[in-house]
């Protein structure tokens, strides 16, 4: 999405800034828009605190689903897991546990 040349998905308005997509842009992704980044760069002029709090929330994620794979009752693949239902490879797992 970085430099706003590919096609975009229908219902995606790459004119509006999202929370998500900023969050993106804090952890150093690319699946954000112009508008997004500019917007996160308001938020962290506002608050230098934002970019660095996101990156440690990260960090809080892929220790607590390092935890949690080991424990047979947790379902890393179900609905609202994080890194889009992978949540093992933002582990750095590498592959589906079991």
């Amino acid at each position: 999405m970085t430099g706003d040349t590919h096609a975009q998905p229908f219902g995606i308005n790459p004119a509006v800034a999202t929370a998500a997509r900023m969050y993106d842009y804090f952890l150093g992704g690319y699946d954000n828009f112009a508008a997004d980044r500019i917007a996160a760069l308001k938020v962290a002029e506002a608050a230098p605190e934002v970019p660095v709090l996101a990156r440690e929330n990260r960090k809080f994620l892929r220790r607590a689903v390092r935890c949690l794979v080991p424990v047979p009752q947790w379902r890393p693949d179900e609905p609202g897991s994080a890194d889009s239902g992978k949540p093992w490879l933002l582990a750095g797992l590498g592959r589906k546990p079991g």
